[in-house]
């Protein structure tokens, strides 16, 4: 009788133990979207750190067209893991001290696990919004996770209008100069659109035509077609529709990113820089002392000066 009293006991014990951890699993996942902090472990202080500023009250006196809301995607690769890296850390830092949005909200399927998103949590007031990532369009498949990324952003931004950036997009200077327009894109290199820095004012005609073009001519198989080709045939069909910055966005014509990883240019007239596929390449050390127009632009925005930082 005795072990069979003790035998009970331990089964009870341990439905209680598994109930109990269940439980917790259910509670940490609830939690972690709405403070994925809590997950962390502490991280080591980086120079950055002790830089950032307290972001100026830019007056809006609802003189813009275009709100000033930051948005990012971040879907993640489950074929292929993607990691929250320095850059995508200045990113946000350039937002946060440039151009000092009302708000930066950081839309995603999965929230990073990453160091540096991390750092990004506490650092700086992000709102994270869920959004499944999508698999197809007007009922053709998706392919790629960047060209669902492309559709959510415009879906995005005619529902709520604001400033959509790829998460490896440095902002150089304030874009509010850009701000009374209806949308606003870069060139990339006639005849093409870089949709890396996207602003536009809620239900913008111009995205709506450009959204609706995905009914009949997506082309799954090709990289940049859409997002890139289409919008600009859609633009020369609707040139009041939409302003074009051809060169400070993104990738400046005429300047290539290689050319300015390796020497320095005049980037004083930039509004955005898209570092694209050198994002991870770099590290608060490595930009210290290194003399190119990216390394320039990300001490400026690191260290708050674009001259050789020496320790």
């Amino acid at each position: 009788m005795i072990f069979r009293n003790l035998e009970a006991s331990c089964i009870k014990t341990s439905v209680l133990v598994l109930v109990g951890v269940f439980i917790g699993y259910s509670l940490h996942f609830l939690t972690y979207w709405e403070n994925p902090h809590l997950a962390a472990a502490s991280l080591p202080v980086d120079a950055c750190a002790k830089n950032i500023l307290t972001p100026r009250t830019v007056p809006d006196y609802n003189k813009y067209t275009i709100p000033n809301v930051v948005h990012y995607i971040w879907f993640s690769n489950t074929s292929k893991r993607r990691e929250f890296n320095f850059v995508n850390y200045l990113s946000v830092l350039s937002v946060y001290k440039i151009q000092q949005p009302k708000e930066i909200i950081f839309h995603c399927d999965l929230i990073p696990t990453d160091r540096w998103w991390h750092k990004v949590w506490d650092d700086f007031p992000i709102t994270i919004q869920r959004v499944n990532t999508r698999t197809e369009i007007f009922g053709v498949p998706i392919k790629y996770i960047e060209h669902a990324s492309d559709i959510v952003r415009l879906e995005i931004l005619i529902e709520h209008g604001g400033i959509y950036l790829d998460c490896d997009v440095i902002v150089v200077r304030p874009l509010d100069p850009l701000r009374h327009y209806p949308a606003v894109i870069g060139h990339e290199g006639p005849p093409k659109f870089n949709a890396g820095t996207i602003l536009a004012a809620p239900n913008s005609s111009f995205l709506r035509l450009w959204y609706d073009a995905y009914k009949t001519d997506f082309h799954p198989n090709k990289w940049a077609y859409n997002s890139g080709e289409k919008s600009y045939q859609i633009y020369l069909e609707h040139p009041r529709l939409l302003h074009v910055e051809n060169e400070s966005l993104s990738t400046p014509r005429g300047l290539s990113l290689p050319d300015m990883m390796k020497h320095i240019v005049d980037w004083s007239f930039f509004y955005t820089l898209h570092v694209i596929e050198y994002e991870k390449d770099f590290t608060p050390g490595n930009i210290k002392r290194k003399q190119s127009t990216v390394c320039e632009i990300l001490r400026y925005v690191c260290y708050n000066s674009k001259e050789a930082v020496w320790d």
